[in-house]
């Protein structure tokens, strides 16, 4: 089983609250493009989405 981002330092790395990244990743419906793009913002990364 992986650790939860915020489990793994990325907190620490970054200043937010590991509830924001939680709701993301634990999210049942539909998540939108934007809401991906700000949460690989605030780990310090970037989305990539590809259609092939």
């Amino acid at each position: 089983m992986t650790q939860a981002p915020h489990q793994g330092g990325a907190c620490q790395a970054h200043a937010y609250d590991p509830a924001q990244l939680d709701r993301v990743l634990m999210a049942k419906g539909n998540v939108t493009i934007d809401t991906l793009q700000r949460a690989a913002a605030l780990v310090g990364r970037e989305l990539r989405l590809e259609l092939i």
